[in-house]
This record gives structure tokens, C-alpha cells and sequence, in this order.
């Protein structure tokens, strides 16, 4: 982990910002030290930026969303679970751009989200928008047309959990395939399937794929 020699890591515009990849996470800490905030860690995977914000307390936490270890969504919602304060404005960086992961990331409570093909400028939008208590949640001009769905149609109303058994179920997989997948005994899986099939009205698993394909879902 590299950390700054501040002495007030915890100042307004401190970061601590988490990448596995060495020359994007060099990239982002020389941008946003040009846009004046100050990095208080620079580190590789999601355990080293669950103790970073612990120990420094920024104001800021840019976190990958598919790091070693724990990815950014898992690092917010483990502080969260922990009631840990006072919690940085968070903001997921990703390679992706399925709906899904915005969703993931609003309902752990990061500020928004933002493709690591978009532009500086919109990485700074981002940030402005998080300090913003009417910005709402970010979207990143890569995101805005896939997340709709997930964020203000009915997939908005499926939990991470559900949107994988979803997800599942349309592949075709079996409930001791997804209890295997997901880490589940075969008993929480069919609780999350009976709960989602609720939810979305369907009777059968031709429901459940129609209703994906409805609501323009993305297999990932």
C-alpha cells in the first residue's frame, strides 16, 4: 500500500483510491492530484482499501469494481455492515458497462459510477456530483442507456442476489449448479428463486425468461 505523507489524510478532498492494475491506478492518482485532491493511499485489491479507509478516513474512496480479494460494491458494503463513520463518498471505477453493475453499486451506496473508457472530464463530473446532495446517483455517459432498466425499470426492484439468480435461471442452469456458482446451499437458492418469481409475477422458468427478455436484461 502506498499512503501519502499527509498529516491530514482525512481532509475534505483526501482519496483513497484501490486498482489492480499498476499503470491506470498511476494515471488516476496524477489526474486527481491536477484536479487538487490528495491521495492519502494508492493500493492493489479491496482488503488493502478496507484498511486504508479505516486507518486514514478520507473524504473520497475511488475503488475498482473488480478487484482482487473484495471488489469496490463488496468494500462499501462491508464498511456499511460494520456501521463504520464517517464513511468516504464512494465512486466505482470499472471496465464494464452492464447495468447490473450500477445498479449493484447505487444499492451499496456508492456515489456513482463511471467506465474507465470515459473521459477525465467525466471522472471529475463524477466527483463534483458527489459532493452535490441533490446530484443524485452518477451515471457515466458509457452506462446511461444500459443501466436505465436496472435503475427506474422493474429490474430496479430485483436485489443484486435475485438479479443473479435471474441471470441464472435464464442460462439454464440447475439450483445445485447455481448453489454451487454462487456459494449457496441448494435451500437459499430455491428461498431466492420462490422471492424473485414472486416479484416478477412468473409462474415457470418460461416466465422468467420472458420477463428478461422484456426488460432488455444483459447475460454476463
Amino acid at each position: 500500500m502506498s499512503v501519502s505523507t499527509s498529516k491530514s489524510p482525512q481532509s475534505r478532498k483526501s482519496v483513497v483510491i484501490a486498482d489492480d492494475h499498476e499503470l491506470y491506478l498511476d494515471g488516476l492518482a496524477t489526474l486527481l492530484v491536477r484536479l487538487g485532491y490528495e491521495i492519502a493511499a494508492s493500493v492493489g485489491d479491496g482488503l488493502e482499501a478496507l484498511k486504508a479507509i479505516r486507518e486514514l478516513r478520507p473524504g473520497y474512496a475511488i475503488l475498482d469494481g473488480s478487484m482482487p480479494n473484495l471488489n469496490g460494491v463488496a468494500v462499501i458494503e462491508s464498511l456499511r455492515a460494520e456501521n463504520f463513520v464517517p464513511l468516504p463518498r464512494f465512486l466505482i471505477l470499472t471496465m464494464f458497462t452492464h447495468g447490473h453493475l450500477a445498479a449493484d453499486a447505487r444499492a451499496a451506496g456508492a456515489g456513482g459510477i463511471v467506465s474507465k473508457e470515459d473521459t477525465a472530464r467525466e471522472l471529475e463530473m463524477a466527483l463534483e456530483s458527489l459532493t452535490d446532495p441533490d446530484g443524485g446517483f452518477f451515471l457515466s455517459r458509457a452506462f446511461r442507456e444500459d443501466a436505465e432498466a436496472y435503475l427506474s425499470g422493474e429490474l430496479s426492484t430485483l436485489t443484486p442476489r435475485e438479479r443473479q439468480i435471474l441471470n441464472a435461471i435464464v442460462r439454464g442452469a440447475t439450483t445445485k449448479e447455481i448453489a454451487d456458482l454462487l456459494g449457496l446451499s441448494a435451500r437459499t437458492v430455491d428461498h431466492h428463486r420462490e422471492r424473485l418469481m414472486r416479484k416478477i409475477g412468473a409462474k415457470n422458468t418460461a416466465d422468467v425468461v420472458r420477463f428478461a427478455a422484456r426488460t432488455g436484461m444483459r447475460m454476463v
